[in-house]
């Protein structure tokens, strides 16, 4: 068997660790979706806390939602910074972000002005980029499979805040109809849902969820084999185990499913012949301050 050279075993686990990530990074609630009624127009500012590995960042970012039509609202992001030991400092190159659309009963729709952030970034990088290194990028930024990480990324930012609660019967005082927990299994996806009780320090109906997402160990390697078969025309890589497990939280208005406080862990094991067990683990945290 050919043997794997560092540069591209780094990158087939990475895409692999990206892809799981993906297929678990929030749990799917059940159910008719009726809980979600943020209101528009609205404003809020949210600071995002981001660790791996040990390394954190934070950023900060000002959030506007407004009714688009009688179906969809947008929910648009701005004023991004990072959070450093002097204060605020200022991301030139994000100063256009992607927006949100999702429909009324609270479904995520998409993302609207991708190209013109995607331009913006080019335009604002810290680095020159050749001519010819920059129509390489302007492409890459327009292929499919790029757009879709950007749109799954989303997604699941959205379903950490909303998506993954939206539909659950929950009572604010006892919890799911089933008690303090409830089980749900889909066809090798496991979804374990918590009630944490009241939360009433963030507002007056506010409870604390959590969720726990795992994959059996044979969906998390077809997983993984469906994407390494991509590329076996340039490497040969044989994987023995994988695994994944996500752990969703979040502290909402049960009216209105107005998140205050929300926090998503992903782990990830692979485990490769002829490689070491590689562990991955990225966790988000979010806090909300809404001011209208």
């Amino acid at each position: 068997m050919p043997r794997l050279n560092k540069k591209s075993s780094r990158e087939i686990v990475f895409s692999c660790w990206l892809i799981l990530g993906f297929i678990i990074l929030s749990c799917a609630a059940q159910g008719e979706v009726r809980s979600f009624n943020w209101g528009t127009p609205k404003t809020g500012f949210v600071r995002s806390k981001i660790s791996e590995n040990g390394s954190n960042s934070v950023i900060l970012y000002k959030m506007s939602v407004k009714k688009i039509d009688s179906e969809h609202i947008e929910i648009a992001f701005s004023d991004a910074s990072f959070e450093t030991e002097e204060g605020s400092r200022p991301i030139d190159a994000v100063r256009v972000l992607p927006s949100l659309i999702i429909d009324k009963v609270g479904s995520y729709r998409g993302l609207s002005n991708v190209g013109l952030a995607n331009e913006s970034l080019l335009e604002k990088m810290p680095v020159d980029i050749e001519s010819k290194d920059l129509e390489t990028w302007k492409r890459k930024l327009k292929d499919p499979n790029v757009l879709q990480s950007m749109n799954q990324r989303f997604e699941g930012i959205w379903n950490t805040w909303v998506g993954s609660w939206n539909g659950l019967a929950v009572d604010q005082e006892r919890g799911f109809e089933t008690g303090n927990h409830m089980s749900v299994d889909l066809d090798g996806r496991v979804l374990d849902y918590e009630y944490l009780g009241l939360q009433k320090n963030f507002c007056a109906r506010c409870v604390k969820l959590r969720c726990e997402s795992s994959l059996s160990p044979q969906e998390a390697s077809a997983t993984v084999r469906q994407s390494l078969s991509e590329a076996q025309g340039k490497d040969s890589i044989i994987l023995e185990e994988a695994g994944s497990s996500t752990l969703t939280e979040v502290v909402t208005d049960l009216e209105s499913l107005l998140p205050y406080y929300a926090k998503t862990s992903t782990h990830v094991m692979l485990k490769m012949q002829d490689m070491n067990v590689i562990h991955r683990e990225v966790t988000q945290e979010y806090w909300f301050d809404w001011i209208e």
